[in-house]
């Protein structure tokens, strides 16, 4: 069985303490994803590790770990004020609801009617 090194704590820890090292194999790559993430949503990849290390590794909206390279960042598409961070699906999840609370709650009470 192959190991998942994105799910390896040792890996996890080694790809953080890289991610904004500046003599690291990952440095190029950093450093793109901080300027796409400065233009986006105008944090530093300083404030996402922080981030990360607040939310524990754990997804924001159905608290499971994630990887740091896999999360995604939340925000309000109304405001742009980043909520957390984010599994892709959990991402993707609430994208598709529009953020919407009351589709949400329609999606509850359709789950809880017809399981």
């Amino acid at each position: 069985m192959r190991n998942n090194r994105r799910r390896d704590p040792e890996y996890q820890e080694r790809y953080l303490e890289n991610a904004i090292t500046p003599d690291s194999d990952l440095t190029r790559k950093a450093r793109q994803r901080d300027k796409v993430i400065r233009r986006l949503y105008g944090l530093s990849l300083e404030a996402v590790k922080a981030m990360y290390v607040g939310q524990k590794g754990l997804c924001a909206l159905c608290h499971q770990p994630m990887a740091f390279d896999e999360l995604r960042i939340d925000h309000s598409h109304k405001t742009g004020i980043v909520r957390g961070l984010l599994h892709n699906k959990c991402n993707i999840f609430l994208g598709y609801s529009g953020d919407s609370v009351e589709r949400l709650v329609q999606a509850i009470e359709y789950l809880t009617q017809n399981f």
